[in-house]
């Protein structure tokens, strides 16, 4: 797969993502340009059931990543903390 795929942040993601500490927002970062080559498949890739968004996870250290996947573009809904990330 030749193409990269194009990574669209809700309001949500990048309110999260201005919380974090300058360390762990290096590390997120690096991690999305690894999500942009192959959303699918990863060693810290999950997909979960039973919610409507966010279908797909990305562990981060001690925070998570959640996104969907539509066509060529990745929708990041969230990213926090583990124990908060699936909380509505």
């Amino acid at each position: 797969m030749a193409n990269s795929y194009k990574l669209v942040p809700s309001k949500t993601f990048l309110k999260d993502l201005e919380k974090m500490p300058a360390n762990v927002r290096s590390r997120i970062k690096s991690n999305l340009l690894d999500l942009k080559k192959d959303p699918r498949s990863g060693k810290d890739l999950k997909k979960l059931a039973n919610v409507r968004i966010g279908r797909g996870r990305l562990r981060i250290g001690d925070y998570r990543l959640r996104y969907d996947v539509i066509g060529q573009e990745i929708h990041l809904h969230l990213i926090r903390y583990r124990k908060d990330v699936y909380r509505k």
